[in-house]
């Protein structure tokens, strides 16, 4: 498999790591490529390993998902609650379109989760390591530093409202929820993740703070005319997203198979399932139809024809992708830290599903390159915000 991998991986600069599953258990875990490219050639760049971690991006938000279903498993949270109920501790109102709705609606962790609620999608870049990071609250509201509008109710409930194509996006839908997480538990986003899903699934590469070093642990969003931070490489040579339940996990393609193993033993009602067999289901219903094959279930993205559920993820500079069948326990997971060469993380995949019998969707796709005329306005709202902080 690894020589499959390195034929396919025709460019070594970037780096990818990868792992599969097969009959319950991680059969397959691989690394190429670096995990940095020196903006000085004289500088090392130091190799991918399997303990290499990546930004899983929008696969923080199924990871979210199980989070959540294990808090209503334990009576913190309810799937079909107005979330009104949670917030109201906190002041914090969830605004509406007053032209649509002549009063505001109601919203769940349900529709949240599932993609319905109506919800404003923003585009976002992610914040510099040496600028300041806004709180949730901050994020929610549009105020700043957030450098993205407010969340509110903008569009008819029930409708398919997700992040796609070339920029850099993110659903404020689920940010909201890790404000109703950290609200209702009195606990920061990441002590809930790692102690409801992380350390549970055995994910010791992973984690949701944002305060990290620069070390060898960490793949850096290698150096190309997409990110305009890379020209202050050394300062932020890779974007911070506190937007964290949407966005942003750093982890391996191993842990990111542990998740799947979980999950998937959970959707088979499995003895020692982390969660009960009433809201494992709730994963596999379809809430919304999408386009081609593809059906929105709970925090997964699910093929009717296939029996298969997946996510993708692409924050700037990094691409992954989870793939799981879970009526034979096996699964894929592909990550590398470059928005370049979609066709080959999309030839791995096949490779990799292909050694443990799971299809890949045949509308399977990577967040498409962005166009020139993106990344000039890429270009101008960056240095913007590192000049002007606007």
């Amino acid at each position: 498999m690894d020589q499959k991998l390195l034929e396919i991986h025709n460019n070594g600069n970037f780096g990818v790591s990868a792992a599969t599953i097969s009959n319950g258990h991680i059969s397959y875990q691989g690394a190429l490529g670096y995990s940095r490219i020196p903006f000085l050639p004289f500088f090392p760049k130091p190799k991918v390993t399997n303990e290499t971690r990546f930004q899983a991006a929008s696969i923080s938000k199924p990871v979210t998902m199980f989070a959540v279903l294990r808090l209503v498993d334990q009576g913190l949270l309810d799937l079909d609650a107005d979330i009104d109920a949670y917030l109201a501790e906190t002041g914090f109102e969830l605004d509406y379109n007053k032209d649509l709705y002549k009063s505001k609606p109601k919203v769940t962790l349900r529709m949240l989760l599932s993609h319905t609620a109506g919800l404003t999608v923003h585009g976002f870049y992610g914040y510099s390591k040496n600028k300041p990071i806004p709180s949730i609250q901050q994020i929610l509201l549009g105020q700043k530093p957030a450098n993205s509008d407010k969340v509110m109710i903008q569009y008819p409930q029930g409708e398919f409202k997700y992040s796609g194509g070339g920029k850099m996006f993110v659903n404020l839908g689920t940010t909201l929820v890790q404000y109703i997480m950290e609200t209702v538990t009195k606990k920061p986003f990441h002590q809930i993740m790692f102690e409801q899903v992380l350390k549970p699934s055995g994910m010791i590469h992973s984690t949701f703070e944002t305060d990290l070093s620069n070390g060898p642990h960490l793949s850096n969003a290698n150096f190309n005319i997409y990110h305009p931070w890379m020209y202050f490489y050394g300062i932020s040579p890779y974007a911070i997203h506190p937007e964290k339940a949407a966005a942003g996990l750093w982890t391996t393609a191993t842990d990111l198979c542990l998740f799947g193993i979980q999950v998937m033993k959970a959707i088979n009602h499995e003895y020692g399932a982390l969660l009960s067999p009433i809201l494992a289901d709730q994963i596999m219903k379809t809430y919304n139809s999408n386009v081609k094959e593809t059906e929105m279930g709970l925090g997964f993205f699910r093929s009717s024809q296939d029996l298969t559920i997946s996510h993708g993820g692409g924050n700037s500079g990094y691409r992954c992708y989870l793939l799981l069948k879970p009526s034979i326990n096996s699964g894929v997971c592909v990550m590398r830290n470059h928005e370049r060469f979609g066709n080959e993380l999309v030839q791995m995949l096949q490779e990799l599903a292909g050694s443990v019998d799971v299809p890949v969707p045949s509308d399977m796709s990577v967040s498409a390159l962005p166009s020139w005329m993106e990344i000039i306005q890429r270009y101008i709202e960056y240095f913007k915000y590192m000049i002007f902080g606007i």
